[in-house]
């Protein structure tokens, strides 16, 4: 499941592993808008952790996905395009949420 708890933790994993590197995050939800995760980064990031996500293309790139029972599909190719993109170093799970620390190639 999904809920805002879950999210909450998902964020809070990212800045506690990442402690003060720079970083940047890609986001797959149902049905592909992010706003959520864009709301959030905004509002913890902002205030709790004093940084957002960097805008620049860093090493660091933490990718965050929701489960997408009715369409896999959609999920199977996003998570093909990020193989491109960086190798998983770590990953953690918060209920239907993936987090994964990628080094950016």
């Amino acid at each position: 499941a999904v809920f805002l708890g879950n999210q909450k933790m998902a964020l809070d994993w990212i800045y506690k592993d990442v402690g003060q590197d720079p970083f940047n995050v890609d986001v797959y939800v149902p049905p592909v808008i992010p706003y959520a995760y864009d709301y959030l980064f905004n509002w913890l990031g902002s205030g709790k952790y004093d940084r957002v996500p960097d805008r620049e293309l860093v090493g660091n790139l933490y990718t965050i996905y929701e489960v997408d029972i009715p369409h896999p599909e959609r999920l199977d190719a996003w998570l093909n395009r990020q193989i491109k993109i960086g190798r998983v170093i770590k990953e953690e799970r918060f209920g239907g949420i993936i987090v994964q620390r990628r080094m950016r190639f």
